[in-house]
């Protein structure tokens, strides 16, 4: 309410008392007792402009307030502050000292000013709700104060559809609303300094939330047959661009616990899937024709001996090492024969369809895919490592076969990349005591025990020779002596 206030006073006096020409003060149009917005300004103007050129005058204004604004430009027009303020904060009184300094006159005057109050709604809409197709709603525009225009804005989520000037709205669900799952309807109501700098503490909203259950439609898709990746296969009820699915009830196989849009039928529970979809407003509460729906689905998957088992039979599913100039077989022939190609990619292999499965190939990484006539895929990934190719031998210079379980053995004690490997063990005579042909990295073969013939070998020092080849099927030849103690 605008506050009870006055022009307190209209003095007009000449300094020291000498009668002058004050008519241009006088002719001074007067803001008088006003509301105001923020940022609003308050002007005097003359009656008639002609005076100030008639009379060789120079007003100067002085202006303050009871909330110590002032203003220091002498203009002949006071500005209300702006958003550091609060509108509340904008009531009180306004003083201005005018000074015609030709004509050494003065007047004082006084201005009353108060604030427009935001609007205010004094009861709310407070309805979320959701219409059965045919219902119909009607929204009616609340009291409010301080209102001076006031409008509908429909959305549909974040996106603006309409605006209705109306002070009531009708909402019909019919055929028009296909494909509308929600609606939201906002009351607008703008107060009088709703100005682009004021738009939101002069604007009050309202929202109505309205959802639209429309009559399910289900269709899981034809009987099918999937491939078995052990992530089952997801079936889906209502498509949720056409339906919210938050105001239906799902039941799928009889399953009461089963109340989600989705299902995920895995291989062991593979067969015939029902899906029952309802309206708990319009079909439980209301009986509405058609707000009830079923659909089953026959979902088989091939057998797991065609997916899941696909295990390569020559090739390990992880690094392997392979040595400098020296190729490597891959060999990817699954166990079952169900697979009709395999893609190969990797250094110099090209991404076409290859039949062989096995591969030559030198260190890199690669990968190969098998597929079968199903269409059901695996992957595989190898690391070849490259790495040194030199055989590697270390034979120990004493032993002590006493059968403390201490180097009880002479062996080789580094042995790498050797093949055909063989070692014979000579007396100081030159007669042979020991001999070895075979793999050395055969569990079952210890070494010389230190026995000639049955019986314990003298201690001494014996002569050992050993030749074996690389992997490249070179021939090398290595001697030397050993020291038999007991």
């Amino acid at each position: 309410m605008l506050r009870k206030f006055f022009i307190l006073v209209f003095f007009s006096a000449s300094f020291a008392g000498i009668s002058q020409n004050c008519g241009l003060l006088n002719n001074l149009i007067i803001p008088t007792d006003t509301r105001v917005c923020r940022e609003d300004t308050l002007r005097f103007q003359l009656t008639d402009s002609s005076l100030l050129d008639a009379t060789n005058t120079s007003l100067v204004y002085q202006w303050t307030s009871s909330h110590a604004w002032h203003d220091t430009t002498t203009n002949p027009f006071f500005a209300i502050p702006g958003i550091t303020i609060t509108p509340a904060d904008i009531a009180g009184t306004i003083w201005v000292k005018i000074i015609d300094t030709v004509n050494s006159c003065i007047r004082y005057d006084t201005i009353v000013i108060d604030a427009f109050p935001t609007p205010e709604i004094t009861n709310f809409l407070e309805i979320d709700t959701t219409l059965c197709f045919g219902d119909t709603l009607r929204l009616k525009r609340k009291v409010a104060l301080n209102v001076e225009r006031f409008h509908w804005e429909i959305f549909s989520g974040n996106i603006w559809m309409e605006t209705i000037h109306n002070d009531s709205l009708d909402i019909i669900f019919d055929s028009t609303k296909t494909y509308t799952r929600n609606l939201r309807y906002v009351a607008v109501f703008t107060g009088h300094c709703a100005r682009y700098f004021d738009r939101i503490r002069y604007t009050v909203h309202d929202t109505a939330f309205v959802f639209f259950a429309h009559r399910p439609i289900v269709d899981l898709g034809q009987d099918t047959i999937f491939c078995d990746d052990g992530d089952g296969f997801e079936l889906t009820a209502l498509n949720e661009n056409m339906f919210l699915p938050s105001i239906y009830k799902f039941r799928w196989n009889a399953n009461d616990r089963e109340n989600e849009n989705t299902f995920t039928v895995f291989y062991e529970d593979r067969g015939i899937q029902t899906v029952e979809v309802w309206s708990e407003i319009c079909w439980d509460n209301r009986g509405i024709d058609g707000y009830f729906v079923t659909d089953t689905i026959d979902v088989d998957f091939w057998p797991k001996a065609w997916t899941e088992p696909y295990r390569i039979m020559h090739i390990i599913d992880n690094d392997t090492s392979v040595c400098d100039r020296i190729h490597v077989v891959l060999d990817a022939t699954a166990e079952i024969p169900n697979l009709t190609t395999y893609h190969w990619s990797g250094p110099n292999i090209d991404t076409t369809n290859i039949s062989n499965p096995v591969r030559t190939v030198f260190p890199g990484t690669y990968r190969v895919m098998l597929r079968d006539s199903a269409g059901c895929e695996r992957i595989f990934t190898i690391n070849v490592r490259e790495e040194s190719c030199d055989p590697q031998l270390e034979m120990p210079n004493v032993f002590t076969p006493n059968n403390d379980g201490v180097n009880d053995f002479f062996r080789p004690i580094v042995l790498d990349k050797i093949n055909d490997f063989s070692m014979r063990i000579y007396s100081r005579w030159g007669r042979m005591v020991y001999e070895f042909s075979g793999d050395p990295m055969d569990q079952a073969w210890q070494g010389w025990d230190g026995r000639n013939g049955g019986s314990n070998a003298p201690e001494g020092v014996y002569f050992w020779a050993v030749r074996y080849t690389d992997l490249y099927g070179r021939t090398h030849r290595m001697q030397g002596a050993v020291t038999l103690l007991r």
